[in-house]
């Protein structure tokens, strides 16, 4: 990718919400690390969603983002609990989440889990829309698969299991390696 190439997809990308720091380390991931290396692997026209799961800090959120910036989908950007928070009746950003060409939900898991299970039934909506569109949905979280499965049900578990990737990553956190 060259820097004006890059320059012009990094400007996509912030405007469709990704962090600018996630951004620039994809810019510059190296290509060996674990993460980056799985979800290179992900066909994304086999299975539509990918579920790249792993501990904190072993670079999820910015092998998601390379994954982005190298492609021409663009790609729109939230954080789970920002889309947790997001009023179902607020048209405009439910449009940006329900609307994209894209999406990445980061950080699954991380949300407040209410009682009245309100959220499930927003997440299994979503994951119904780009299932049902085949459209790219692409998700971190550091659930294991079965917390995942207890967490968000067998509707939710079954749509992926038809239509996503698992990939889980191993390792120690990038954010405490010697710069």
């Amino acid at each position: 990718m060259t820097p004006e190439d890059y320059r012009l997809k990094r400007g996509y990308m912030l405007q469709r919400g990704w962090p600018e720091r996630s951004v620039e380390a994809a810019y510059r991931a190296d290509p060996s690390k674990p993460a980056v290396q799985a979800l290179d692997t992900w066909n994304s026209d086999d299975k539509n969603v990918v579920v790249l799961s792993g501990p904190v800090g072993v670079g999820k959120t910015v092998a998601v983002a390379r994954w982005c910036l190298l492609r021409p989908t663009r790609i729109v950007f939230t954080r789970a609990t920002t889309f947790a928070a997001s009023s179902r009746y607020d048209q405009e950003s439910r449009a940006r989440y329900y609307g994209s060409a894209g999406l990445c939900i980061d950080d699954l898991g991380t949300e407040y889990a209410d009682k009245k299970e309100s959220f499930l039934v927003d997440l299994d909506e979503l994951v119904d829309t780009y299932y049902a569109d085949a459209r790219p949905l692409l998700i971190t979280t550091n659930l294991k698969s079965a917390e995942f499965q207890a967490r968000y049900g067998a509707r939710v578990w079954d749509r992926l299991h038809d239509c996503a990737a698992w990939i889980a990553v191993k390792g120690e956190s990038l954010r405490r390696a010697t710069p």
